[in-house]
C-alpha cells in the first residue's frame, strides 16, 4: 500500500496543461503522476528500463509514448524523475501528516493517566560507580626573585632600544612591535642587533631607514649583512655612549607576559 494512497488532483490546473493532448497521451501521463506519487520520495528512477517494465509497454511505445511526456512534464537531475508541482503536495502532505502524529500524540499524553507503582516493588536500586577524577592542582606561577618589577624592566629595555635605533619615529607603534619582538628573540640579542644595525645606518639618509615598528615587525634583526659588534666597538661607543641592553638578573623574561 502506498504511504499516501489519496493523490490530490486539482483539474483546473491538469486540464490547463494537458489540453493538447490525445487520450492516449493524457492516460500515460496519468499513470506516470500515480507511478510518481506511490514511489519513495515521489520521484522515479532515471532508468529506461525500471520504467518500461513499470508502465507495462514495450520498448517502442515506452520512446514514442512516455519518454516525450516524461521530457515534457518533468525534470531529472541524473538519478531520478520528478514533477514540480507533484513533489510540492508530497511535501505539503509530508509535513501535514507528521504535524497531526505531533498532535495526536501530546493528546494522547495529555489524557493518559501515569501509571503509578508500576514493578517499583521488585526494581532494584542501582548502585552508582564513582568516577575517578584527577585533582586539579593550581598552576605555579614563577616569583621574581628581584625587587625590580617586570614591567618597568620592559619600560628600561626599550627606552634604551628607542635612543640606539637611528631613526625615532612613531614611538607607540614602535613600542608595540618592540613587546612583540622579545617572544621571538632574547633582549640581549636584539639589543646587539639594533646597535649593529645602527652602526650600519651611520652615513645613511633617515629617509631610508625604516620605521622602527617596521624594522621589528619584519623581523630586521636577523638580516645578512648586519656588522658584528663586540661589547665596546669604538665606532658604536662615539654614536650610541656605550648604551646597553641589560638582561635581567632574576631569571625571567624582560616583562610580563
Amino acid at each position: 500500500m502506498a504511504e499516501f494512497p489519496a493523490l490530490p488532483l486539482f483539474t483546473d490546473a491538469v486540464i490547463a496543461d494537458c489540453n493538447h493532448l490525445t487520450d492516449e497521451e493524457f492516460g500515460a501521463y496519468m499513470r506516470i503522476l500515480i507511478v510518481m506519487w506511490r514511489s519513495p520520495g515521489c520521484k522515479i528512477p532515471f532508468a529506461d528500463a525500471w520504467l518500461m517494465r513499470r508502465m507495462g509497454g514495450d520498448a517502442s511505445k515506452y520512446n514514442e509514448l512516455y519518454k516525450p511526456l516524461l521530457q515534457e512534464f518533468c525534470y531529472s537531475d541524473g538519478s531520478f524523475w520528478m514533477q514540480k508541482r507533484l513533489l510540492k503536495e508530497y511535501r505539503y502532505v509530508m509535513e501535514l501528516q507528521q504535524k497531526r502524529r505531533g498532535a495526536a500524540k501530546s493528546r494522547w499524553e495529555k489524557e493518559t493517566p501515569p501509571m503509578q507503582n508500576a514493578c517499583t516493588a521488585y526494581a532494584p536500586t542501582p548502585t552508582p560507580i564513582p568516577t575517578p577524577t584527577k585533582e586539579k592542582k593550581p598552576p605555579i606561577v614563577p616569583q621574581a626573585v628581584s625587587g625590580k618589577n617586570q614591567p618597568d624592566r620592559f619600560e628600561e629595555n626599550f627606552e634604551r632600544f628607542w635612543s640606539i635605533y637611528p631613526r625615532r619615529t612613531a614611538k607607540p607603534a614602535a613600542r608595540k612591535a618592540f613587546a612583540g619582538a622579545l617572544k621571538k628573540i632574547p633582549v640581549a640579542e636584539l639589543g646587539q642587533a639594533v646597535r649593529a644595525f645602527a652602526a650600519s645606518c651611520k652615513d645613511k639618509d633617515p629617509k631610508y631607514i625604516p620605521h622602527p615598528a617596521t624594522w621589528l615587525n619584519q623581523e630586521r634583526w636577523a638580516d645578512d649583512g648586519l656588522p658584528k659588534l663586540k661589547p665596546h666597538d669604538p665606532d658604536l661607543l662615539a654614536i650610541h655612549g656605550g648604551l646597553e641592553f641589560e638582561p635581567c638578573d632574576d631569571g625571567l623574561e624582560p616583562f610580563d607576559r
